[in-house]
């Protein structure tokens, strides 16, 4: 096979069309024997295999994500804050508020607004449904981002065939969707797919060293800014590890610095006339709730580099985790070290949504082990030099073509099992199976019927607490929590969503408190009366939700009913809320 050269930091091989790689003859037609069954034979051979694996492993990445997304009525999981946030660009007649109405928290309106003003435009100019986008939006940007990652992975692997491995294990990988397709998904997917553009991009300004990918990689990075401000340090310290390994010369020094100027400036309308209002303190109070191994999530980025960051939301086995560890040390001893230093600063650098962007480089280890290590020990199992004299000579499907029938079909067997494994972990949601299983859910019917007649039937002063225990696996994935302040219309004492954009040390106390205050759900009143006292955070109700995954807050809710100060107000098959009778001296 011929050289084509080097191209992002390793050799390829010229890559032959994908009829004349499966012809059984040297790239000339069977001659013809009268027997039909030839002829058969050489088309089926000579199928475009390479596109049909491509279009296959596309279906499955749209199949997935929509499954879990239509399989509910309501945006999963998340959103609320975002939902209002939008409703309130429309109401404004699109200009930027200075504050959400969130839960009355007095936000600054400091989150990047691009998702917002695309929903706001097809719900106001279009009539659009707002509740319905902030379930398809989030998904079509899932799909999307399937498409940005075979574009990079084009550039980053060798051959056809790992970059067709590599995008049906993303196409399955759970986190390479979990927090994509949810209801907040509407920023963080489209942040995710633009990053995953400008990286793309990136690689061919360090390897191709053309003015035109500048330009495209400033957009997309400008892109990238306005959607999710949050995704912004990955493609950072992405482009500082990329430059260091392709892009080493003084045209790729006055590229970078071209492109972060200009996206500095393309930028600017936004951050500038956040800053002229509230000053950088919500981007710095934002940019604190982070995490690295240098900060105060030393231990949690130690843990997950000690299980060799497996946050790959599988589920049952982390077998694609577990590729990706082959893939690392089979790269390692054939094509360089960017895709498992790459890794490894993600899990370092990122302790707070690094599981999302590490999918890229485990996706891409994955398949770089099924196609160079896995197959090709199972088409011709290696003898005398042993496994790494197989690695060494490389993979691919050239030598499943040239090994037994039986082989092949071993081979077609293993591939089979791993597809079907992947599908399945990636539609697993039970709660059962660990706090993953809690986040793709959504409010039911039930749920939103008792917040509307929280609206109804409480004074708009009320303050509620709302007691979810143990069940929803943590503030981020309390999705009561975090819809009641928009559908109830009432002040959520304890809810943490939006607190990152207030004063520095109000996230990390909000915090602490929701924690202490699910604490209180398998104890009794007297728990919940000294949390109000020592947070200095007053309530009116008691609202505990019905629909979880299981019974959070027996307990309490006993004791509730049996304490003379509670009246219970409210017993549905959403929830059950109770009213202070009488003044507590907080």
């Amino acid at each position: 096979m011929a050289t084509r050269g080097v191209r992002g930091g390793h050799i390829e091989l010229a890559e032959a069309p994908a009829d004349a790689v499966v012809v059984p003859t040297m790239g000339t037609r069977p001659q013809a024997t009268g027997s039909e069954s030839v002829h058969e034979r050489w088309r089926v051979r000579a199928a475009p295999w390479p596109a049909i694996a491509t279009g296959i492993a596309a279906v499955v990445a749209i199949s997935v994500r929509a499954f879990l997304v239509m399989s509910r009525s309501f945006p999963l999981n998340d959103g609320a804050l975002f939902f209002l946030m939008t409703r309130e660009i429309g109401e404004h007649g699109f200009r930027l508020p200075v504050t959400t109405a969130y839960n009355a928290a007095n936000i600054p309106f400091a989150y990047s607004p691009l998702g917002f003003y695309l929903a706001a435009f097809l719900h106001v100019g279009v009539g659009l449904d707002l509740l319905g986008l902030f379930r398809v939006l989030p998904l079509v940007f899932s799909c999307l981002c399937v498409l940005a990652f075979y574009l990079l992975a084009r550039d980053l692997v060798p051959t056809r065939a790992t970059r067709i491995a590599a995008l049906a294990t993303f196409a399955v990988l759970p986190r390479s969707f979990l927090w994509l397709i949810m209801g907040g998904g509407l920023t963080r997917s489209m942040g995710f797919f633009f990053a995953i553009l400008t990286l793309w991009q990136l690689h061919q300004v360090y390897t191709r060293e053309a003015w035109r990918h500048v330009a495209w990689t400033t957009l997309f990075a400008s892109l990238t800014v306005l959607s999710h401000l949050g995704t912004a340090p990955f493609v950072a310290f992405s482009a500082v590890l990329m430059f260091l390994s392709f892009g080493r010369t003084w045209h790729s020094v006055r590229a970078s610095l071209v492109i972060v100027v200009g996206t500095i400036v393309l930028t600017s309308p936004w951050w500038a006339s956040v800053a002229a209002t509230h000053g950088f303190a919500p981007f710095i109070a934002a940019g604190a709730t982070g995490g690295t191994i240098f900060g105060t999530h030393r231990g949690e980025a130690l843990t997950k580099l000690a299980f060799f960051g497996l946050g790959t939301a599988e589920p049952l086995f982390p077998l694609i985790g577990a590729l990706a560890i082959l893939g690392a040390f089979a790269t390692l001893t054939r094509r360089g070290a960017f895709l498992p230093l790459w890794w490894l600063t993600i899990i370092l650098l990122d302790t707070r949504a690094g599981a999302t962007y590490a999918s890229i480089p485990v996706a891409l280890l994955a398949g770089l082990a099924i196609t160079e290590v896995i197959v090709p020990i199972i088409a011709r199992p290696p003898v005398w030099g042993g496994v790494a004299s197989k690695i060494s000579q490389g993979g691919g499907w050239e030598t499943v073509a040239g090994a037994p029938r039986r082989r092949q079909w071993a081979v077609g067997v293993v591939l089979f099992v791993l597809t079907g494994y992947g599908v399945a972990s990636s539609v697993v949601r039970r709660p059962s199976l660990g706090a993953e299983g809690r986040y793709l859910t959504s409010l039911t019917t039930d749920d939103q019927r008792a917040m509307s007649w929280v609206v109804r039937h409480t004074p708009p002063t009320s303050r509620f607490v709302i007691m979810v225990g143990g069940a929803a696996g943590g503030w981020w994935a309390d999705r009561v929590g975090e819809w009641f302040p928009v559908l109830a219309r009432r002040v959520s004492v304890a809810t943490v969503q939006g607190t990152e954009w207030l004063p520095a040390g109000t996230f990390e106390n909000r915090e602490r408190e929701y924690d202490s205050l699910q604490g209180c759900a398998v104890w009794g009143v007297t728990c919940l009366e000294e949390w109000a006292r020592t947070s200095g955070r007053p309530y009116t109700h008691v609202y505990i939700p019905k629909t979880l995954a299981y019974p959070c807050c027996a307990p309490l809710d006993s004791a509730l009913r049996h304490n003379p100060t509670y009246r219970l107000l409210f017993d549905g098959p959403g929830a059950s809320i109770y009213e202070i009778r009488e003044p507590v001296l907080w």
